[in-house]
């Protein structure tokens, strides 16, 4: 069998296939006097007075792999795009090998229309290939060899039977996975190490809290907005329906442009003295107890105290006290700090809010909140102002001192990548990792390619801060890095 990887990566053969392709498709419309528009919105092409024996309007999808699960659109936006285009449309899928399995599953997908549909094999794309080639010239220079085999060499098609090329196209994909999986492995090795002498310390963000139904920065800027144009129809005297609230959030929506420091300083001084016990209220509104992955947390703290494997502090940039709880569960010595004048007890672990604390009793009842409340840019700029603030300096030494690990942060914080910025001066290799959740492109070369060049670049970005990524597909896995430390 030959080797079809023989030049350029997948998604570039990919993508070059459909240019191909799709070039050919339009000598062979013109031939017919007939024309074909290319990547009309999110499909491959539209012939809109037919092609070959198909006659009306129709949509065109190039499929480089065959598996059909993988339909870039997706089977059921071809669907809607077939039918909204025009009722007499039909659809013409070239697919390089369509196994038995995948004319099945068009069979499922449209049974139930009265979309007429026609799927080509390589063969078609060869005879196009073979009518058409002298006029291929600009591709023949840039083509992968192995695209133009596909073309070429009728044998290629007994090649495909041997070897999917669903795996060739995805090979991109698989390689960085590999890489990622591999990376992922050793990183974690050198945090068990850390983690069994002592020197870990965990930097908890808002991602962490979400499964237990605690909001975001954003969710809970959107519910504090509906407060604020609530308080405000009431201050004006105005009825509170949905019309008037919708006007009002418009308004809102409009005037603070997603400005969240901004936007919390408005709403702080909209809501004046109720301001506390609104945030409360739309913090907790929702919230279970510690879901799955706090809990897991909790676990990596129970070996803690002088001389023992274990988390050395957790310093958190949530309000909730969700993590607490979990410790309280398992009945974990420790103590919650978020102000200046406070300090751990002897063989207590510490919880450093940095952000403030906003406590919620078992009975249900909020807290009054304990220390500085981090949201609008008052709060950040007294971070900013006071180098020796006591949450600057409480992070940096354990920046300095420890190995950190950060989960629940899409690492954009202005405050947490300066105090990164100052920690890493001097301090050569990365020293720290940051738990983050790999985004998963579409089955489209350009959508996929682009995705892990920006996430090459965030490696780049934090390894210059300090950081090692650990990446994972879903936030389920999380357990599975905590129980390798534990073992």
């Amino acid at each position: 069998m030959r080797d079809l990887r023989l030049g350029g990566s997948g998604t570039e053969r990919a993508l070059l296939f459909h240019l191909l392709v799709n070039w050919l498709l339009t000598q062979h419309a013109t031939r017919q006097e007939k024309q074909l528009y290319i990547e009309v919105g999110e499909l491959d092409s539209v012939a809109p007075e037919g092609l070959d024996e198909q006659e009306g309007p129709t949509v065109i999808e190039i499929k480089y792999g065959g598996d059909f699960r993988m339909w870039r659109t997706g089977a059921d936006f071809l669907r809607h795009a077939v039918v909204d285009y025009n009722a007499r449309s039909s659809m013409l899928i070239l697919s390089v090998n369509p196994t038995k399995s995948d004319i099945a599953r068009i069979e499922r997908v449209y049974g139930n229309t009265k979309i007429p549909i026609r799927v080509v094999g390589l063969e078609y794309m060869q005879k196009l290939y073979r009518q058409y080639k002298k006029r291929l010239e600009p591709f023949i220079s840039v083509a992968p060899p192995d695209v133009l085999q596909l073309l070429e060499d009728p044998a290629a098609i007994g090649w495909l039977n041997e070897r999917s090329y669903e795996s060739i196209t995805s090979q991109d994909k698989s390689d960085d996975a590999k890489r990622w999986t591999d990376y992922r492995k050793k990183y974690v090795a050198s945090l068990r190490q850390d983690y069994q002498n002592g020197m870990m310390v965990l930097f908890l963000g808002a991602g962490i809290s979400n499964d237990s139904g605690v909001p975001d920065l954003d969710e809970l800027l959107r519910r504090l907005k509906k407060e604020v144009a609530a308080e405000w129809l009431s201050k004006e005297k105005l009825e509170n329906n949905e019309e008037n609230t919708t006007q009002a959030l418009e308004v809102l929506d409009s005037v603070l442009d997603q400005d969240f420091q901004l936007a919390s300083l408005f709403y702080e001084q909209e809501l004046s003295a109720s301001f506390i016990d609104i945030l409360g209220r739309v913090l907790y509104r929702g919230a279970t107890g510690p879901a799955p992955n706090i809990q897991d947390i909790a676990q990596l703290c129970q070996n803690t105290g002088a001389g023992l494997a274990g988390v050395k502090a957790v310093i958190t940039y949530n309000y909730d006290n969700l993590l607490e709880q979990a410790l309280d569960a398992l009945t974990i010595a420790y103590e919650s700090i978020s102000k200046k004048e406070e300090r751990p007890g002897p063989n207590r672990m510490p919880v450093y809010h940095v952000h403030g604390y906003l406590p919620r009793a078992d009975t249900g009842a909020i807290g009054a909140p304990e220390g500085d409340l981090v949201l609008s840019e008052r709060g950040y700029f007294i971070f900013a102002r006071d180098p020796f603030h006591w949450a600057n300096t409480t992070q940096l030494h354990y920046l300095r001192e420890n190995t950190c690990l950060m989960v629940g942060f899409s690492m954009t914080d202005p405050d947490l990548r300066r105090l990164l910025r100052i920690a890493q001066e001097n301090q050569g290799e990365p020293r720290h990792y940051a738990i983050i959740k790999k985004q998963v492109g579409r089955d489209n070369p350009i959508h996929n390619r682009l995705l892990n060049t920006y996430q090459r670049g965030l490696e780049r970005s934090l390894k210059d801060l300090g950081i090692r990524i650990i990446w994972i597909s879903g936030f389920k896995e999380i357990s599975g890095i905590i129980a390798d430390m534990l073992s």
